[in-house]
């Protein structure tokens, strides 16, 4: 099973990004920043997946053929 790692807020990284260059933040609403969506549960939710596949293929000496149908959930 797959852990969440500890995260940083976006408008914390940004700030501390922009104060090793020695620059202040260009956005001046950075709260903005800390809705929205959640990657890491987007990319690894866990959750039932469908996938059905069925092909057709041959030929003969001067023609061939392939029919491929796919259905995924």
């Amino acid at each position: 099973m797959l852990r969440k790692k500890l995260s940083v807020p976006l408008s914390e990284v940004m700030v501390l990004a922009k104060g090793a260059m020695g620059e202040e933040p260009a956005y001046p609403h950075l709260e903005l920043l800390e809705k929205g969506t959640d990657w890491f549960d987007e990319i690894f939710r866990l959750d039932s997946v469908r996938n059905y596949q069925i092909g057709l293929s041959g030929g003969a000496e001067n023609v061939s053929y392939n029919l491929s149908v796919g259905f995924f959930q």
